[in-house]
């Protein structure tokens, strides 16, 4: 038997610790940078947009806003075109900024023309207030009087549109002095409009003033519905009060039909003086004195049956013949089985009859799916 030696132990496999394992080397925001460049150089946009996909989400816009800066200071229509490819979302709000500036500042005829160009909605839409809110950095009196002069058209509309609302939120004493000079018309109405909806989301105390400078009809009611929204969402006893001081007809309707899509479809709160009806499931005046939301009873508290069905008719019956918006407000407080359709769509029609633009509010934040909508106001004429 032949001699084998000493017997000797396994050897085990080295293990190294994960920390001391060198890590691949990452590709950079300078080598996709890089790489972009070349896919548009090569014209292949699509590409480009699936190199700066390759980075982290947090990474990608820097590199957007190099590639479109270092296209504008070779050729502004290409950045323009590398600007409207990017997917929609951030990447393409900052790069048709960073286009916006470059054609600004080196071609202001050229921004104007990317502006009203035609290609896609949401790409449309970036472009338009890209252009309008760089322009409105610099002077925005003279940009407004600027595209003022434009040849009359719906794109030209939206950059003013875009345009008036970004100065709002800047400065909006100067920009309402400049609102006051506009004269008469649609496109005053317009630009007071877009002023007004800028304003109430930020300010719905301050956007009353403005929206008083409208015409009565639907413009004002819509601004007066977010307002509304805005308003009872920040300080619910301060759009109370507004809404309730206001004199009866449609400007009250509308705050009201405002203040239920910004309370979520929650119950009303005590300053709903006179919503409830007493005993047969009405709030008393002892119950709103309590403050904070009031329990529904009533019609909604009984037993499924025929019994509870004619009840709520009832009631909603009742609370239609004070006024469509306390029709609204019943409903929204109902739980979910027993807002019907049949309620709702007899609702939208009186209110159509009454008072089509409060009306219109309601059902534009109420009455899902549009097609339904579309259908009411069709048989109503509108």
């Amino acid at each position: 038997m032949a001699d084998v030696g000493p017997e000797r132990p396994l050897r085990m496999p080295t293990v190294v610790p994960a920390a001391a394992v060198e890590p691949k080397p990452a590709v950079t925001e300078r080598a996709v940078l890089a790489f972009a460049t070349d896919e548009v150089q090569r014209g292949d946009l699509a590409a480009m947009v699936r190199v700066i996909e390759t980075l982290p989400a947090e990474q990608r816009e820097g590199v957007v806003r190099s590639l479109v800066a270092a296209c504008a200071r070779q050729d502004l229509a290409k950045a323009g075109q590398v600007a409207q490819a990017m997917p929609p979302g951030p990447l393409l709000t900052v790069a048709t900024v960073v286009a916006a500036q470059g054609m600004l500042e080196r071609d202001p005829a050229m921004a104007v023309e990317w502006a009203l160009a035609t290609t896609v909605p949401v790409v449309d839409h970036e472009t338009r207030q890209a252009v309008a809110n760089v322009s409105v950095q610099r002077d925005p009196r003279a940009a407004l009087e600027r595209f003022g002069r434009w040849p009359a058209s719906d794109r030209r509309n939206q950059v003013i549109s875009y345009a008036a609302a970004a100065w709002v939120r800047r400065d909006a004493m100067a920009a309402l002095a400049w609102a006051r000079e506009l004269p008469p018309g649609d496109e005053g109405t317009r630009v007071l409009t877009s002023m007004s909806f800028a304003l109430a989301q930020t300010d719905p105390a301050g956007a009353v003033a403005w929206a008083n400078l409208l015409p009565e009809g639907r413009d004002r009611w819509l601004v007066l519905g977010a307002m509304a929204e805005t308003w009872v969402a920040r300080n619910a006893d301060e759009a109370w009060a507004w809404a309730r001081a206001l004199p009866s007809g449609a400007a009250r309707e509308s705050a009201l039909a405002g203040i239920e899509v910004g309370l979520g479809g929650a119950q009303l709160r005590r300053h709903a003086d006179g919503l409830a009806i007493d005993g047969g499931g009405r709030r008393t005046n002892e119950s709103l004195g309590r403050g904070g939301p009031t329990p529904v009873v009533g019609a909604s508290a009984m037993p499924f049956g025929l019994d509870r069905d004619q009840a709520l008719k009832r009631e909603f019956a009742e609370a239609l013949r004070e006024s469509p918006s306390r029709a609204a407000s019943w409903l929204a407080m109902q739980p979910m089985p027993d807002r019907r359709d049949e309620l709702v769509e007899e609702l939208a029609r009186r209110w159509l009859a009454i008072n089509p633009e409060a009306a219109q509010v309601w059902m534009e934040q109420t009455i899902r799916p549009p097609w339904r909508r579309e259908q009411l106001l069709r048989e109503a004429g509108r």
